[in-house]
């Protein structure tokens, strides 16, 4: 094993090994490397403000959809950031003892019946149109999850957060949600009234 390695290579294997998956590992990756959970160092000179950056990265790597996203500016200048892999895996080790994986679906209870697409599918749009109604910001894909699991449950019916996503993934509920770029937090601080 090298002592160090490039922090978008550790991320890409242990996003393999454990089963993490690699935008969640790397949202949290970026904020501990710009906390100082692990020591960071580079052999091009690292700009002053590179911890604001990965902060920056941080909050959208979840968020990242394109094809090949992954090898592609500004994601694979993580290549220049090195980090000793021995500190790395030690706080990787530490912060799944409090996992980054998706919680299961829902087995403690056996009376849930798998939700078919069609149940899915209904309970997504009366979500979407719920928020609709109430003037409110729509719920983005990861919010979806949680309230359409929700509906299925008072229905009898459970699906997984995986399944939500990919229903939520069709271009007739991506018309109801936000474009990505800017937040609304960042409009209101830019637009305060």
């Amino acid at each position: 094993m090298f002592d160090e390695s490039n922090l978008h290579l550790l991320i890409m294997r242990e996003s393999r090994r454990r089963d993490i998956p690699l935008t969640k590992l790397l949202r949290e990756s970026l904020q501990a490397a710009a906390d100082g959970k692990f020591t960071v160092r580079s052999d091009s000179k690292l700009s002053p403000d590179w911890r604001e950056e990965c902060r920056r990265l941080a909050a959208v790597a979840e968020a990242q959809r394109d094809w090949h996203w992954w090898h592609q500016h500004p994601w694979s200048q993580l290549k220049l950031l090195l980090v000793k892999e021995a500190e790395f895996l030690a706080w990787l080790d530490g912060a799944t003892k409090h996992p980054l994986k998706e919680p299961a679906a829902d087995t403690a209870n056996p009376a849930l019946k798998p939700a078919p697409k069609s149940k899915i599918d209904e309970a997504m749009s009366a979500e979407y149109e719920d928020a609709k109604q109430q003037g409110g910001k729509p719920p983005n894909v990861k919010e979806i999850v949680g309230l359409v699991q929700k509906r299925l449950r008072g229905q009898g019916l459970n699906a997984s957060g995986r399944q939500v996503q990919r229903v939520a993934d069709a271009d007739k509920y991506k018309r109801f949600r936000r474009q990505p770029g800017r937040t609304v937090a960042s409009e209101k601080r830019r637009n305060p009234r």
